[in-house]
């Protein structure tokens, strides 16, 4: 994975709102890498009760079974998008780590309480400078430009406030002060989908004339995540 654009949008000078591109290089790798944090859940490792760690291997566990089951299952009609979705959720929550400094906080899929799938956002990250985390949204459309199918579930889990119930998920992860601030409304957001080769000016001026988007300027703090597969 290679970090190829990381633009700020420059019609919102007052804001952070910034445009990152990502360019997964080998699509082989990046399955088996997710596979693989998934499978040995490295991650466990930051948790220090074992009650925590035994409940979070097996949610992983059952998770890893589920996704296992659908790359050796070819009559899932569902396969493409399912996998091109964990590829856009893990891909955006690396470089949003990887250029911000923010700290690494596993998949909602992997701490969730489903085998498969997730009842709020995709994946988190928290700005410990900040104290702010920032709630994740990841879509994957085969051949185009997601962003509008990420940012409408973003706007609805707003609406929702999906994020005070992922709260309780994260707590063993991310400091208390920064989800006090996501529970009382004072959050980043990190709009993550999969992209086509559209120019990146092209691609920014498209995203901010999506109404989602208009909506969402409420927050300061916005990282559109491209994901060019």
């Amino acid at each position: 994975m290679r970090v190829i654009c990381n633009k700020r949008f420059s019609a919102f000078p007052t804001k952070s709102i910034w445009l990152v591109r990502v360019d997964p290089e080998n699509i082989a790798i990046t399955l088996r890498e997710i596979l693989e944090e998934l499978a040995t859940a490295s991650w466990l490792k930051k948790l220090n009760e074992p009650f925590l760690r035994n409940a979070y291997t097996l949610a992983a566990q059952q998770t890893f079974e589920s996704l296992a089951q659908k790359f050796s299952n070819s009559s899932d009609t569902n396969y493409k998008g399912n996998i091109g979705q964990y590829i856009v959720s893990c891909l955006a929550k690396r470089a949003i780590v990887q250029e911000y400094g923010h700290l690494d906080i596993p998949l909602m899929e992997y701490i969730g309480l489903r085998k498969c799938g997730n009842s709020g956002f995709d994946f988190y990250t928290e700005n410990q400078s900040t104290q702010t985390m920032y709630c994740g949204e990841s879509k994957y459309v085969d051949g185009e430009n997601a962003y509008g199918r990420s940012l409408n579930q973003i706007a609805d889990f707003v609406k929702s406030k999906k994020y005070q119930l992922d709260a309780i998920l994260l707590a063993p992860f991310a400091n208390s002060s920064s989800l006090n601030n996501l529970s009382s409304g004072s959050f980043g957001i990190s709009v993550a989908f999969s992209s086509t080769n559209i120019a990146d000016e092209r691609l920014m001026e498209n995203i901010q004339r999506n109404t989602n988007f208009q909506e969402l300027l409420k927050f300061d703090d916005i990282l559109c995540v491209a994901v060019n597969i």
